[in-house]
């Protein structure tokens, strides 16, 4: 039985679910709150805090994994084996998973990109510290041990000439999986795992406010919907980002 007002948050897509959920805590004395989707259950965990998440793994847009990586902070190769596995087993059960792309989406600003997967060793929250690097131009903002490696973490949008990442409860920090060059990207939010049919890629990549037009390999268009593909090995194999020292 509950002890005082243990809260718990139920995230699911199916309406009838949570209301099972929720209702039934609900009897044995639980407080509960309810989400649709993993972004729903962002904005509600930034504003209340819960003693317990049921989540849906398999949901629309960002999955449930996803969520769970930004709520424990799990290796993001263990939310990768996981996804492996649930696909694996839901082709199992004989239903042949279409060819698709996934990419992690993230966001500038306003703007919405989304990077390939392959190219993105982890989502990390900010740490409690930054050191900071003398002689270092404004975008490079210090390094931080992040699981025991030390990790030197970019402003990104600053890089590209766009003003100052705000740093905040939904910021995140991308950790490049490049073999030579470290990085871990500070961007506004990430939205989670994207997976497009390859019948929505698009060439050609739309004109965005962030400047970064030659970082941008095409795009994914799911009706009105457009996710500029972020190339992350262009940017960390640049000129531009391999000049870290102020002038």
């Amino acid at each position: 039985m509950p002890q005082g007002n243990q809260r718990i948050l139920v995230v699911d897509d199916e309406a009838p679910v949570r209301d099972i959920f929720a209702k039934g805590l609900s009897r044995h004395g639980y407080h509960c709150a309810t989400a649709g989707n993993a972004d729903e259950a962002n904005r509600i965990l930034q504003l209340e805090e819960f003693d317990l998440v049921l989540l849906d793994i398999t949901m629309p847009g960002e999955t449930g994994l996803f969520l769970l990586a930004a709520l424990v902070e799990k290796p993001f190769e263990l939310l990768l084996e996981l996804e492996r596995r649930s696909r694996v087993a839901f082709a199992g059960k004989g239903g042949g998973m279409p060819e698709e792309w996934v990419g992690v989406g993230f966001r500038m600003g306003q703007e919405q990109f989304v990077a390939n997967r392959d190219q993105v060793r982890e989502v990390l929250m900010l740490p409690d510290a930054i050191t900071r690097v003398p002689g270092a131009k404004r975008w490079m903002l210090g390094i931080a041990n992040l699981r025991g490696h030390l990790l030197p973490l970019i402003d990104l949008k600053m890089l590209l000439g766009s003003g100052r990442t705000s740093l905040c409860r939904a910021t995140r920090i991308i950790s490049v999986n490049h073999r030579e060059i470290p990085a871990g990207l500070v961007v506004d939010e990430v939205k989670g795992f994207r997976r497009f049919m390859n019948s929505e890629f698009n060439e050609k990549a739309p004109q965005t406010a962030v400047r970064c037009d030659q970082y941008l390999s095409g795009a994914y268009q799911r009706g009105r919907d457009v996710w500029p593909i972020f190339a992350l090995y262009d940017l960390v194999e640049s000129s531009a980002f391999l000049q870290a020292a102020a002038d």
